[in-house]
């Protein structure tokens, strides 16, 4: 039989804007010559509005199979993401025998939403045709707590006792509707 060929063409056009301010600030601080504390926070948001256009055409020489599908996706939405950590340590000996402590908060909440509207049609047919709207919102939200405490003591010069301990607790909430 006869061999047809397709031919794809596409014109596209991507226009958006994002903003993405971060902040990050920390300190530490020495109580005395053994003992200090610290602080660190960073904060970013990602704010963002897409739209993305293409037309695209499919031809394979028989004017009646020919097809343009013409699609219109609208993304906008926010994230943002937040950690703060407390930390601790301390030189409890002469010896080399430390204690260290961090206590950590993250935060991760997305509001984005889509819209994906196509028409398809014959490229000989004069009309709209066919649509197909398919909409998306998506809400997932993550709150990560930890601890952890660290304690190292030399035994000798080639050998050291370390000993650990970790926590954490994580709840997330997600909506996620098409």
């Amino acid at each position: 039989g006869e061999e047809l060929s397709t031919n794809f063409d596409q014109d596209a056009r991507e226009e958006g804007i994002r903003d993405i301010p971060t902040l990050r600030l920390g300190t530490d601080y020495d109580i005395n010559k053994k003992h200090s504390v610290g602080v660190m926070a960073n904060l970013m948001l990602f704010r963002a509005d897409n739209d993305f256009r293409t037309d695209t055409y499919l031809r394979n020489g028989n004017a009646q199979q020919d097809s343009l599908t013409s699609a219109t996706n609208l993304i906008n939405g926010s994230f943002y993401n937040t950690t703060f950590n407390a930390h601790y340590s301390g030189k409890l000996d002469t010896l080399g025998t430390i204690l260290t402590a961090d206590l950590d908060y993250v935060a991760l909440h997305d509001k984005r939403e889509a819209e994906f509207i196509n028409y398809t049609k014959a490229v000989s047919d004069p009309g709209l045709g066919r649509l197909d709207l398919l909409t998306s919102e998506n809400r997932p939200m993550f709150n990560i707590y930890s601890a952890k405490l660290d304690f190292t003591k030399p035994l000798n010069k080639n050998t050291k006792f370390e000993l650990g301990a970790k926590a954490s607790h994580v709840t997330s909430d997600s909506d996620l509707k098409f």
